[in-house]
This record gives C-alpha cells, structure tokens and sequence, in this order.
C-alpha cells in the first residue's frame, strides 16, 4: 500500500477517536493519545521496513526514534534521554552503513523502470537515464530529494508516481513535452506545480499524486 494511503488510515483513526472523546468525554481517547501517539512513529518505521518502496536503513532508524519518543510519553525514560537519542542514531547508521544493510536505490545509468527511494535525514540527487518510466515512489523523511527526469522517456502505457515528503522536500524535474497530471494532499506543507503545460493532446501522462507533511514538493521543467 502507498505511503499516502497508511498516513490517511492514521489521520482517520485519530480524527474518530478524538471526535468520539467529544461525544463520550469517558473515553478519555485524548489521554490515551497523548501516551500513545509514538505508535505512530513507530508504525511508520515498519510500514518502511515491510514495503517494497523502503530501506532496511531508513526503517530502523524510525523504529529507534519511534521508541526513544514512546518511552519517554510514558515515563519509563526521563527527559535527558534526549541528550543520547542523536548519538545513538549516528551510530545506528554507522553500523548499517558499514554492513551494507540499505538497499541500494536507482541511479543514473541503470536500466531500472521505476523509482524506488526512500531518503531520511540526508538527501538524494539523481538524473537517471530510463527508457521506458513507469513511476514510483519517492519519500523524503527529513531530507531532501532532487529527482531530473529529462533524460528519460514514459512508458507508451504512462506512468504514477508517488511522492511523499514529511519535514523534507522533493523537487522534481520532467521534460517539457511530458503530459502531466498531479494531485495531492498538502497537511502543514504544501506542493506546486510550475510546469509550463504540454502542447500535445495525445500520448503518455505522468500522474503524480504527492503528500506534503510539513514539507514541500515541487514540480516543474
């Protein structure tokens, strides 16, 4: 399932619960989130490791994140542990670095069709070179993203791609003979679409559906 898709089920959820708090104040749903809501984090962190759209790196480190921020919610660590939760995830990341335990993404040259890169806490800049682009997903976690598409070529069938950027951005470049329809969600962010539109009435279009949390993304030629 897209990254959207599991960040909309959260909104859901945590919408009702708060709207049921109000109806039934004995719920104390609103309690329960203030302690609870690392869950989320954490849950994120293994919706990264169990998708195909992800990193062993990337995931980790929200699940050690997700659980520093759930401990201390319930008290089971004081405050100061803020102090060893940043070396902590530098030498979480030393470690994975060294052996290798990040997927490699896709990069200029390979004959890969898709997209499929997961950044956080650091920042990725490719131009890749693909005959026939099917879409993808890019996801930006306290990163950022820098993705120049126009040394490729759409599939004849089109493409979708997925970009989701929380506390972090993407910039996207296309071609400007590409055919684009873009959609998306913005919460505390916002996405922009400054391509000059396509002249052709006919061919391939690029979808491209985004999720802005805290963050932006940016298309253009």
């Amino acid at each position: 399932m897209a990254m959207r898709y599991w960040f909309g089920a959260v909104l859901l959820v945590v919408g009702a619960g708060l709207l049921a708090d109000q109806l039934y104040p004995a719920l104390e749903f609103g309690q329960w989130l203030g302690k609870l809501w690392p869950l989320a984090v954490i849950l994120l962190g293994l919706i990264v490791l169990l998708t195909r759209s992800s990193t062993w790196m990337g995931g980790i480190i929200i699940l050690v994140f997700g659980g520093f921020l759930q401990l201390v919610a319930l008290g089971v660590m004081g405050e100061d542990v803020w102090g060893l939760l940043f070396p902590a995830l530098l030498i979480l990341a030393g470690v994975l670095v060294i052996f290798r335990l990040g997927r490699p993404s896709v990069s200029a040259g390979q004959s890969a069709d898709a997209l499929d890169h997961f950044v956080i806490f650091s920042g990725l800049e490719i131009r890749p070179r693909i005959g026939k682009f099917r879409g993808g997903s890019v996801t930006a976690v306290f990163g950022g993203s820098d993705i120049d598409l126009r040394d490729s070529i759409l599939a004849p069938e089109g493409a979708r791609l997925e970009l989701t950027a929380a506390f972090g951005g993407i910039d996207l470049i296309i071609p400007p003979d590409w055919r684009l329809d873009i959609d998306g969600i913005p919460l505390f962010g916002g996405w922009s679409n400054n391509t000059v539109p396509s002249s052709s009435t006919e061919g391939p279009v690029l979808t491209v559906r985004c999720l802005a949390m805290f963050g932006g993304i940016d298309i253009k030629n």
